[in-house]
């Protein structure tokens, strides 16, 4: 009785397991670029979220701005009409601390920013002048976006430049 055993030798084994683990660290490499890019999108829609809210109490009732920092951004009222961010002028939550809100691990901004809009929804800078605006988000990865405020208060996220409007 002389039955041969059907199965895989060991170099079939090591060659598939080679295969499988290539795969999955192309699959593991692109999961991560994909899930820091959806990351950087979702802050980029919250910014934009926060400044169209800050817009509309700007419309409906006084001057509000933000200041966007590196690391974070923080909401207020302009109480004395200087385009400018001072102590005390900060929107408080229901807790009474300031509504100062940070950027996901991972993403920062290019440069430190104060927008304040006006009663008509055009936005101002630390100036108080009209004008284009882009703050633009990054990750680890250097991927950015950038979210543009045209000079006329419209407000999107683009990924390369902004347009002149």
């Amino acid at each position: 009785m002389d039955r041969k055993i059907a199965g895989f030798s060991i170099i079939e084994l090591l060659i598939v397991i080679a295969i499988i683990s290539i795969l999955m660290a192309v699959g593991i490499s692109q999961y991560t670029k994909y899930k820091a890019d959806r990351e950087l999108m979702r802050q980029a829609n919250m910014l934009m979220d926060e400044i169209n809210w800050i817009k509309s109490q700007s419309i409906s009732k006084e001057p509000h701005g933000i200041v966007i920092t590196v690391s974070n951004y923080t909401l207020f009222k302009d109480l004395d009409g200087d385009c400018n961010y001072s102590t005390g002028e900060e929107i408080k939550d229901e807790n009474g601390n300031p509504k100062v809100y940070n950027f996901e691990s991972g993403i920062t901004s290019s440069t430190t920013q104060t927008i304040v809009f006006d009663r008509k929804g055009y936005p101002r800078n630390t100036s108080c002048g009209l004008g284009l605006i882009s703050i633009t988000l990054s990750n680890n990865l250097r991927h950015k976006k950038l979210i543009c405020i045209s000079r006329y208060g419209r407000i999107k996220i683009e990924a390369d430049t902004c347009p002149n409007e």
